[in-house]
Formats: structure tokens, sequence, C-alpha cells
């Protein structure tokens, strides 16, 4: 099973650049150069979110890790500012920040859903 596991969260983790990559052009063309900049930076964002979020649920099986709570916090409130300084000054458009953020990841276990029906793991 743990082999599963490795296996599901690289693939994942793959999907995520790609469907991100695939995305791109598409924000460039809905919102140009500035909402491919907000798409680029929801992407990363989900990529960050997926990779933290993966730390603690390794943390909860029976090699447990330590997590720090401050590092979550901080990195979470590190991210918020980024974001916010990217659409406040850089005027990038909310909408593809958020089409990056909710719809790469989304994309991302679609695809490993498609998968595991394909190959039955």
């Amino acid at each position: 099973m743990k082999d599963d596991y490795q296996g599901m969260v690289a693939r994942i983790e793959g999907s995520i650049v790609y469907v991100g990559l695939a995305g791109l052009p598409a924000a460039f063309y809905l919102w140009g150069w500035r909402g491919a900049l907000g798409f680029v930076l929801g992407a990363g964002i989900s990529r960050l979110n997926f990779n933290r979020l993966r730390a603690i649920a390794d943390s909860l099986g029976p090699e447990r890790k330590k997590v720090s709570v401050w590092r979550f916090a901080a990195l979470y409130f590190l991210l918020g500012v980024a974001g916010y300084v990217m659409i406040k000054y850089f005027e990038v458009a909310v909408i593809s920040a958020f089409a990056g953020l909710l719809l790469v990841p989304l994309g991302a276990i679609l695809f490993e859903v498609f998968y595991a029906f394909i190959y039955g793991t």
C-alpha cells in the first residue's frame, strides 16, 4: 500500500505542474499577461499547499515526522502577503489567481482518479 501512496503523490505533484502549464495559454488568452501571472501564482500556491498538506498527512501515519505549527502558519501568512502584493500592486486579475489556486489541483486530482479507474490501483 505504501508504494501505491508514494506513486499517487508523485503523479499528483506532476499533474499539478502539467495542468498549470496547460492552463497558462488559456489564462493568457482570457486575461492577458497579468492574468497569466496570476494563474501561475495560484498554481504555485496550490503546489505548495499540496506539499504542506501531504506533510501533515504523513505526520499522522505510523512513521511520524514532526510538523511545526508555526512553520505551517508562517507559510500561509507569507503566501497570503505575496498574493495580496501581486493583486494590489501588480494589478493581477483576481479571478485568474483563484483559477490557478482552485482549478489546477482539481484537475490534478481528476487525472489521478482517471488513472485509478484505468489501471485499477
